[in-house]
């Protein structure tokens, strides 16, 4: 099933929204149809905000203003529509396979969306110039972790991998660079000396660098994160390239 873009990138920052953001994000979920047909102005007084908090907001999560947030959210409400009449009508293999394509593509087009070049030029330098990370992960990124050092192992840089706090914190001192995926967030700070690199759907501020995905589910999450890697890894290579 294809995730609802606009409700899914609500849902990935939510709980680092403002109160101002906060009560666009409920009118959103209480009346997307409203939200979605009605004007700015009249949207701006049901939340209690500005037009340009509107703006503001629908740039956030990742459009270019509230125009195509609201041709987005519409668009969300017809596939949720269409999806629910497709399962009605038929369980066969093809619907399947169209609905779990379709879901990988659209997940794919939110994490494109949501990269910031600029995040990625810096988690490929501090990697190529230390030469080193220590990733730590849960059991349900471990597939990606392990594509990572491999793919890293390839062009000369070592990489460890850790999947428990006490293992991290054992090893945590010894590297400059810490790859952390998703919500996996110990307590313990890292040192002045040493870079974090926060793979996963929120933004992380402890670490200096984000590399930002679409919040899914199941396989999805891990493979839209995967692509988030093979970035990551083709701009390592490049950098080795011209040096």
């Amino acid at each position: 099933m294809s995730m609802p873009i606009v409700l899914n990138q609500l849902q990935s920052i939510e709980h680092l929204l403002s109160p101002v953001e906060k009560r666009i994000a409920a009118l959103i979920k209480e009346s997307p149809l409203d939200f979605a047909t009605l004007p700015g102005k009249t949207l701006a007084v049901q939340a209690e905000v500005s037009e340009s908090a509107l703006v503001r907001f629908s740039q956030r999560i990742g459009f270019s203003g509230l125009r195509e947030m609201k041709l987005v959210l519409m668009r969300d409400l017809h596939m949720l529509e269409h999806e629910i009449q497709l399962r009605q009508k038929t369980d066969s293999t093809s619907a399947l396979i169209h609905q779990t394509f379709n879901g990988m593509q659209e997940a794919l087009k939110r994490t494109e969306r949501l990269l910031d070049f600029k995040q990625i030029d810096g988690a490929a330098e501090v990697i190529e110039l230390e030469k080193r990370v220590l990733i730590y992960c849960q059991t349900d990124q471990i597939s990606v972790a392990l594509d990572f050092k491999l793919r890293l192992a390839e062009i000369g840089i070592s990489c460890d991998i850790v999947q428990t706090y006490e293992r991290y914190l054992k090893l945590a001192s010894y590297f400059k660079v810490v790859m952390m995926m998703d919500e996996y967030k110990p307590e313990q700070p890292l040192s002045s000396h040493q870079t974090l690199i926060m793979l996963g759907h929120q933004v992380s501020p402890r670490a200096q660098v984000n590399l930002l995905s679409s919040y899914e589910q199941d396989m999805t999450s891990r493979l839209v994160q995967h692509a988030v890697i093979d970035v990551l890894y083709i701009k390592i290579r490049h950098l080795q390239s011209i040096t």
